[in-house]
């Protein structure tokens, strides 16, 4: 039925954020991290409309910037710089930097340089 399909695989210095829109546990974010980090566990994205959107729980997104959108469909957007969240991350963009991560949010939020965690070599 679908016949589109996007692979998307991660590049030594990617940002990768996991999102889950109504909450969860940071257990289960590390998992899903650690699958894509260290297994390379691929990144499935749905076509619009897919039923399948409304049973992820945890999204993610991979690359050097990352835009969090809440009008959009979870899991859907093959354009690796929109990341699905909650209304009250919507507009918040995390970038990569030499020394971490640079977040920005508009008005509401300035964070910049958070320590970055190193991706040990895969041997």
């Amino acid at each position: 039925m679908y016949g589109d399909e996007y692979c998307h695989y991660l590049e030594e210095g990617d940002l990768v954020v996991v999102s889950a829109p109504e909450g969860g546990e940071i257990g289960q974010a590390m998992i899903l991290l650690e699958l894509i980090r260290k297994y390379h566990a691929p990144l499935v994205v749905l076509p619009k409309g897919h039923p399948g959107s409304k049973r992820l729980t945890m999204v993610v997104s991979a690359g050097d910037h990352i835009e969090i959108n809440c009008s959009i469909q979870r899991g859907t957007h093959p354009e690796q710089h929109l990341l699905c969240g909650s209304e009250d991350l919507a507009g918040i963009v995390l970038k990569r930097s030499e020394m971490g991560v640079d977040i920005t949010g508009g008005d509401q939020m300035s964070i910049t340089s958070l320590d970055r965690m190193i991706i040990p070599s895969l041997s």
